[in-house]
């Protein structure tokens, strides 16, 4: 039986009391179902890396290499594209917030420009998904970002998850 990894999201929005304009539409959902099977092909993967509480003490940073990070078998991922990234800043971390960029040398810019960064307050959270392969590549110089903790006192804890393709 293949690998499976299943992503749901769903929003709702919800006006309460109803306006003129929103008197018969109280409800606004949003729901959007991804699927990736194991393989190497568009909307497949076949290496995960996970992890599920990563401490991040104050004012630290901590690079994520794509290519040498171990998975859970002690194997160098040397992933070629990803598929989805996600990344959470855990909303019980004391920290006031992270952020993701890329890594000053051999930078994951085809996730973030080299000066970008998204700010991810507790509760935050960042998901790529580019499911069509070699969209998001990943290469000997273009494989490292950053997670740094911009609170000078408190530890951060967050979540990464990222699904590729070697």
């Amino acid at each position: 039986m293949a690998a499976r990894s299943t992503l749901t999201i769903t929003v709702t929005g919800e006006q309460d009391p109803p306006t003129p304009y929103t008197e018969k539409v109280r409800h606004t959902p949003l729901s959007i179902n991804k699927s990736l099977l194991a393989g190497v092909i568009d909307d497949t993967f076949d290496s995960l890396y996970v992890i599920d509480d990563a401490a991040l003490a104050a004012s630290a940073t901590t690079s994520h290499d794509l290519q040498t990070a171990l998975d859970r078998y002690g194997n160098a991922l040397t992933l070629t594209d990803v598929a989805l990234l996600y990344i959470e800043h855990k909303s019980d971390s004391l920290a006031s917030s992270i952020n993701v960029h890329a890594n000053v040398t051999n930078g994951f810019t085809n996730l973030l420009t080299a000066t970008a960064a998204v700010t991810l307050k507790p509760g935050d959270f960042l998901l790529v998904g580019a499911l069509t392969a070699d969209n998001l590549v990943v290469g000997a110089a273009n494989k490292v970002f950053d997670v740094t903790n911009d609170d000078g006192v408190n530890a951060a804890h967050y979540v990464l998850h990222v699904w590729g393709r070697k």
